[in-house]
């Protein structure tokens, strides 16, 4: 506080994200020029009670941010023969999928964001999701909407944070690993097992006489070294998993 101006510091955090903003809750004057009258207006317009959250946009970044460095982002579309002509029909068909969702998990909460959009590219209605690699791999994700009764959708896995999800290139999954995702894989490599894996097979790169370690959910032990198919390099399909 100094004098009569009281600062005002409005910060809220979600997961890795931070937003911040600082700002003295001004007082109009008679005296104020145009340009002065317009910036304090900024400040005191509705919503007051947030100097940050103000737009959709900002909610759902703070949303995403919540997920953390396990969010990845699915695009469910639908194939030509079994396109929705409606709206209603692709909330129906969300609906059916959310369900397949909750019962696959058996009951255990997660969390998840998504929405409908048909009105840019192709005009081609499809839906956008959002999930937790913990709660669903990729290959429980593709097995519950391309199986999907009455459906027979189409699924494209991307990542919500840069450089670290599917769509890339060998050099460019192992530049971007971490800590909490240190090994790469495949998407053509996805299938579906009975047992909880990121992965159904996994490479660990290094930079030591093991070179390449493999670890699959088919071997009992992992095997050192990696005999890549001329596919495997030039597949634009690697992705970082746990």
């Amino acid at each position: 506080m100094n004098g009569d101006l009281i600062w005002t510091c409005v910060r809220q955090r979600a997961g890795p994200l931070v937003k911040e903003c600082r700002a003295i809750r001004p007082r109009l004057s008679s005296n104020d020029t145009p340009y002065e009258r317009t910036e304090k207006n900024k400040i005191l317009r509705p919503p007051r009670d947030s100097s940050v959250c103000r737009t959709r946009v900002d909610r759902l970044e703070l949303r995403l941010a919540l997920f953390g460095f396990e969010g990845s982002t699915y695009t469910l579309t639908f194939d030509l023969e079994h396109e929705p002509g409606r709206f209603q029909d692709v909330r129906r068909a969300w609906r059916s999928f959310l369900y397949r969702l909750k019962k696959w998990k058996k009951g255990a909460p997660f969390d998840y964001v998504y929405l409908i959009e048909g009105h840019h590219g192709g005009h081609r209605y499809h839906i956008h999701l959002v999930l937790r690699d913990s709660d669903f791999s990729p290959a429980e994700v593709r097995h519950l909407w391309v199986k999907c009764e009455r459906l027979n959708g189409q699924l494209k896995i991307e990542s919500i944070r840069p450089g670290g999800g599917e769509g890339m290139y060998i050099h460019e999954a192992i530049a971007a690993r971490t800590k909490q995702k240190p090994y790469i894989t495949r998407q053509a490599w996805s299938y579906l097992t009975d047992k909880p894996c990121g992965a159904a097979v996994k490479i660990q790169v290094t930079d030591s006489p093991d070179c390449c370690i493999v670890e699959s959910v088919s071997a009992k032990v992992l095997r050192v070294g990696w005999q890549p198919k001329a596919e495997d390099l030039a597949a634009d399909d690697w992705r970082l998993t746990v």
